[in-house]
């Protein structure tokens, strides 16, 4: 299914809705101190955690947000 969104709040609203419906508990903009930022969604359920990221157009610098050091 392809779906135009006119931003990425409206991509999140979307992606929201599938998690909630699928018994995630959703929440926003959750500050994530090891990355120095923020993630647009962080997800919980059954103690597993998503995070997703909301974008339109990939390219590297959302690549990189992606990526964590974990030593």
């Amino acid at each position: 299914m392809s779906r135009a969104f006119r931003s990425e709040a409206d991509l999140a609203s979307v992606v929201v809705t599938w998690l909630e419906q699928d018994g995630w508990v959703v929440y926003h903009e959750v500050a994530l101190p090891s990355i120095r930022g923020r993630i647009d969604l962080l997800g919980v359920r059954d103690g597993k955690t998503r995070l997703v990221e909301c974008k339109l157009t990939p390219c590297m610098k959302v690549f990189a947000q992606a990526w964590v050091n974990k030593d």
